[in-house]
């Protein structure tokens, strides 16, 4: 399948494997990052056959972020995009943080591990990521899923929202944060309370970037 993103013009060839059937699915933009979208019978976002999809699938540019999926594994979210999405990689506290995200109108992704929570990354756009310092087993300085994430260019990181959870640091340490690239630190024992934490961060972030986001619209950068 050949979906075409409307916001860069970028093709981008989906082996049919991977292709949810039947189903909507999302997937990001490796070139702009933006959100392509396909709903069953939407012909207009779909363009070749199988065969010219085929041969443009040999093309690098393409490709490239294609190869890393796994045979038996497909990382597409199949959602209709009318919730935020949130990828969470804790495999301690995920029915806590599950809970905590219905009651802000998030619908959660698990990841099994690092490379999971990575590739999905790669294929899907993000509203917010929640990552636990040790998630994998993983130290916080060799947190892979962390360390994908800080070099991320800003055009895409300011549209995710990251929490990191962890006993190294207090609770809403803006200082601890903005070291760490992320939006906002919790110290585990504060989980009771990260609802009302999460509220109020994602409310000073939103303020925050507002009137950027509002200058790159009229840009016509977004």
């Amino acid at each position: 399948m050949k979906l075409t993103c409307e916001n860069c013009g970028k093709e981008l060839v989906l082996p049919d494997s991977k292709v949810p059937s039947g189903k909507a699915f999302s997937v990001k933009c490796p070139s702009c990052s933006g959100k392509i979208s396909y709903k069953p019978g939407d012909e207009a976002a779909v363009k070749g056959t199988v065969e010219g999809a085929e041969q443009q699938a040999k093309k690098p540019d393409i490709t490239l972020d294609i190869k890393v999926l796994e045979p038996a594994v497909n990382y597409f979210e199949e959602y209709d995009g009318t919730e935020p999405l949130a990828l969470v990689c804790d495999k301690e506290n995920h029915g806590d943080i599950e809970n905590i995200l219905k009651e802000l109108g998030y619908r959660m992704s698990i990841a099994e591990n690092a490379t999971v929570a990575i590739n999905k990354m790669k294929f899907n756009r993000y509203d917010m990521i929640i990552i636990n310092e040790n998630f994998d087993d993983f130290s916080l300085k060799e947190n892979p899923v962390l360390l994908h994430i800080q070099p991320m260019p800003m055009v895409e990181r300011r549209f995710v929202f990251v929490v990191l959870l962890g006993k190294s640091f207090k609770s809403m340490d803006k200082m601890a944060a903005f070291t760490l690239s992320v939006n906002l630190v919790v110290n585990i024992k504060d989980m009771g309370n990260i609802a009302g934490l999460l509220k109020q961060s994602i409310q000073e972030n939103e303020r925050f970037y507002k009137i950027f986001r509002e200058a790159l619209v009229a840009g016509g950068k977004i």
